[in-house]
C-alpha cells in the first residue's frame, strides 16, 4: 500500500532511524531494499509486457544515473555528523508526512 500511495520510501526512513543506525549501514540497508523492490517490479512489468522493447535502451542510462547518485550521495553523506543525520531523516519524514497531510486536506475540500 505504501508504494501505491508514494510513502514507501519515507516509511523505511521512519522504521530504520528506530534502530538509531549508523548513517552508513542505514543508507546501504534502505538501498538494499529499495533496488530488491524495484528489480523485482522491473522483472514483473517486463514480463507483463509494461515496458515496450524500445523503452529498454533507458535502463542502461537509468542504472548509470543511479550509481551515479549514489556516488554523490556517499560523498555528501561524509559531510554530515552522525549526531545530526537521524535528525535530518526525521526532519524529512515530517516534512513528508506534512506534504501528505496537506494533499489530503487539500482533496477533501474540493
Amino acid at each position: 500500500m505504501a508504494g501505491l500511495i508514494g510513502t514507501g520510501g519515507a516509511l523505511r526512513g521512519l522504521a530504520l532511524a528506530a534502530f538509531d543506525l549508523e548513517k552508513g549501514v542505514f543508507v546501504a540497508t534502505s538501498a538494499g531494499i529499495d533496488s530488491g523492490v524495484d528489480f523485482s517490479r522491473m522483472v514483473i512489468y517486463l514480463r507483463s509486457g509494461y515496458l515496450a522493447s524500445n523503452s529498454l535502451m533507458y535502463i542502461l542510462g537509468l542504472l548509470i544515473i543511479a550509481f551515479a547518485g549514489s556516488y554523490v550521495g556517499k560523498l555528501a553523506l561524509g559531510h554530515i555528523d552522525q549526531k545530526y543525520f537521524r535528525q535530518i531523516v526525521l526532519g524529512f519524514v515530517l516534512l513528508i508526512g506534512l506534504i501528505t497531510l496537506g494533499r489530503a486536506i487539500s482533496e477533501m475540500i474540493r
